[in-house]
């Protein structure tokens, strides 16, 4: 009886019925967000993440205002990782759904995809084709990082912190 419902709670938890925790005492390390429609350049590319040592938070995004569009790195405070997970938190993010697709499939649109690390190897990620959740929690967070490259300082990559 016991083997059987270790078993049981083994399934739920392999499809995501085991419940979903709050972010707020976990330190977020990485943040990624992609959204791609059917042309070539992304409408949003970004990921941010600490540094090595962890003493500057590097944001990574897909910039249009340069012509064809490039990536550019700037370096910002590592306040940034806590308001993204406030963020993440207080919009209750890490209850996503793993996916979103439309009633009817859509030959045509774009698709977006998320994800967070967090330093003891917690993990969120939420995706999707024409469909989005409901909450604005993501535009809130790609806002904030878009916001945080105004005052950050742009950096080569040749100019890359804590590059051993």
């Amino acid at each position: 009886m016991k083997y059987l419902i270790l078993m049981a709670f083994s399934m739920f938890s392999l499809f995501g019925f085991a419940d979903k925790n709050d972010v707020s005492d976990k330190t977020l390390v990485s943040y990624t967000y992609n959204r791609h429609a059917t042309m070539a350049q992304p409408i949003d590319d970004i990921e941010v993440g600490l540094t090595e040592k962890g003493d500057y938070c590097a944001i990574k995004i897909y910039v249009h205002e340069t012509g064809l569009g490039e990536y550019q790195t700037y370096l910002v405070s590592t306040s940034l990782m806590t308001k993204i997970n406030e963020i993440i938190n207080s919009h209750k993010i890490y209850e996503y759904e793993s996916s979103y697709r439309p009633q009817y499939e859509i030959l045509d649109g774009e698709s977006w995809s998320y994800s967070a690390s967090y330093a003891d190897k917690y993990y969120l990620q939420s995706r999707g084709e024409n469909a989005y959740p409901k909450d604005n929690g993501l535009y809130l967070i790609n806002s904030l990082i878009k916001e945080s490259i105004k005052t950050g300082k742009l950096i080569k990559k040749s100019d890359w912190p804590n590059k051993d």
